[in-house]
């Protein structure tokens, strides 16, 4: 079983995203950078994106750099989307266990988001 399973599927990460743009936009550490974005398609990429990493399928980290070049975040920004996702996921009544998870695999993408050089793969 992957975490898509062990959280409720397609279904419940499409309300877990609900709730964590919710969150996102009303925070004002991090709602400016959605001022000028089309939540509706946001929250849409959100869930495949989602669906896609926690059904246990590789992402791709170029088309994540892209998306993210122009924003220039920084650690503080991504520690800010990393907590919102953590609270939608306890608010949508995820285990912490599968929060773990969670957070574990969208800490992978950290370097990706932040535009920072690849990291050495391990030999």
């Amino acid at each position: 079983m992957t975490l898509l399973d062990d959280i409720g599927g397609e279904e419940a990460v499409d309300t877990i995203v609900k709730v964590f743009y919710t969150n996102l936009v009303n925070d004002p550490r991090i709602s400016p950078f959605f001022a000028r974005t089309s939540m509706t398609r946001q929250r849409a990429m959100q869930t495949k994106f989602l669906v896609h990493i926690f059904g246990g399928k590789a992402y791709n980290g170029e088309a994540m750099r892209r998306a993210h070049k122009n924003l220039k975040l920084t650690d503080k920004h991504f520690d800010v989307v990393l907590e919102a996702l953590t609270d939608a996921l306890r608010t949508c009544g995820v285990c912490e266990a599968h929060i773990k998870q969670a957070a574990g695999l969208a800490e992978q993408t950290r370097v990706d988001i932040l535009c920072r050089p690849p990291l050495p793969k391990d030999e």
